[in-house]
């Protein structure tokens, strides 16, 4: 069952990375005094993820600062803001 869960964890991570990806290929500038891409970084404690694994006996740990972003894409005559936020 923890198998199943993690692959769905997995999966769902990777169309998230996905669909992030495909968006930022689309970004376009908006040509006037407008912010075109934005990032924000939350006054926040860090998330921390144990990592598996260790190295004399001192656990590895990966740091992931949490974000938010925000981008401007066209397509026609059609402008769309997009934001990606994301919250623990």
């Amino acid at each position: 069952m923890t198998g199943m869960a993690q692959t769905d964890v997995l999966e769902a991570s990777r169309a998230a990375t996905d669909m992030l990806a495909r968006d930022l290929e689309q970004m376009t500038p908006s040509g006037v005094s407008a912010i075109n891409y934005y990032v924000s970084t939350p006054a926040a404690v860090p998330l921390t993820q144990p990592l598996p694994g260790s190295a004399l006996g001192v656990p590895m740990v990966r740091t992931n600062f949490l974000q938010d972003v925000f981008i401007l894409t066209r397509q026609n005559q059609t402008w769309t803001g997009i934001g990606y936020c994301v919250r623990v």
